[in-house]
């Protein structure tokens, strides 16, 4: 964390890592903690805003499945509660991903989806292999997940071409072709439709 003046000048910094910023689980080698970080506002509603940050090599439940924390801060900017999200923790499933699926290559923000108060976010899992035959591989998925206010998945959605979005009946014409790595960048963009 960064802690900039009302000028716009650098006051103050706080590292979080393995061993630093009150970071509670262990982080393991070359698990890629840090690759996205997302600003998710002020989960707890203590006044201090709040992030999600991904780790796509993490190896909960097999290689690089991948996991993001959601993590909550003290003014100080050190960690007052991290919540993993990954195939064995924080209600996302354990056959939720696979190996190599690298969920947490890139998470980002889209606001209040379910209407609940609390923050919903999208994550991208781009080597997925989710594809239309058995020996396809890196389609890429998104996840959107609406959070709970502890930071856990209260219900989530997959995209991808096994999710009827795309292609014949879906709501996009074309498939994902295989290595297209959909999912490797993601970002929320606001009420386009207007629907509120």
């Amino acid at each position: 964390s960064l802690f900039m003046s009302a000028d716009g000048t650098f006051k103050a910094e706080q590292k979080i890592s393995k061993a630093e910023g009150g970071f509670g689980p262990s982080l393991t080698f070359q698990c890629g903690f840090g690759q996205s970080v997302v600003g998710i506002g002020d989960l707890d509603g203590d006044d201090v805003p709040d992030m999600v940050v991904g780790a796509p090599g993490f190896d909960d439940g097999g290689a690089d499945r991948g996991a993001i924390f959601v993590i909550l801060l003290n003014t100080d900017g050190t960690v007052k509660l991290a919540q993993k999200i990954s195939p064995t923790a924080g209600n996302l499933g354990g056959t939720a991903l696979k190996d190599g699926d690298m969920f947490g290559t890139s998470v980002g923000l889209i606001g209040d989806l379910d209407d609940d108060q609390i923050p919903d976010i999208v994550v991208g899992s781009p080597f997925d292999d989710d594809g239309l035959g058995p020996n396809d591989q890196d389609f890429g998925a998104v996840w959107v997940i609406n959070l709970d206010v502890e930071g856990k998945v209260k219900t989530k959605r997959k995209l991808s071409n096994k999710s009827g979005q795309f292609g014949s009946g879906g709501f996009f014409d074309n498939p994902i072709a295989q290595y297209s790595a959909f999912g490797s960048s993601v970002s929320g963009i606001g009420d386009f439709n207007g629907d509120g």
